[in-house]
C-alpha cells in the first residue's frame, strides 16, 4: 500500500472502533467473502483472447479501406 499509493493500511481504512460488535465484524466479513467468491475465476488468457479477436476484427476493416481507396482511385 505504502509503495503503490503512499499510504498505510491503517491510514487508508481508518482506526476500527474498539465498539464495533465481534457479531457484526464476522457477519461483514462472511458477507465480503461470498462477494470475493461471486467475482468467479481470474480468466488468465483473456489479454491473448482480446488481442486474437481483435486482429480478425481489425484485418478485415483494414482490407476494405484499401479495397475502398483503391476503388476511389481508379
Amino acid at each position: 500500500m505504502k509503495e503503490r499509493y503512499g499510504a498505510t493500511l491503517s491510514t487508508s481504512i481508518g482506526a476500527l472502533p474498539t465498539e464495533f460488535p465481534r457479531e457484526e465484524m464476522t457477519r461483514r466479513l462472511a458477507e465480503l467473502k461470498n462477494a470475493l467468491e461471486g467475482f468467479g475465476e481470474v480468466n488468465l488468457m483473456a489479454i491473448e483472447e482480446y488481442q486474437e479477436l481483435k486482429q480478425r476484427h481489425d484485418f478485415p476493416v483494414s482490407e476494405q479501406q484499401t479495397d475502398l481507396h483503391q476503388a476511389l482511385i481508379l
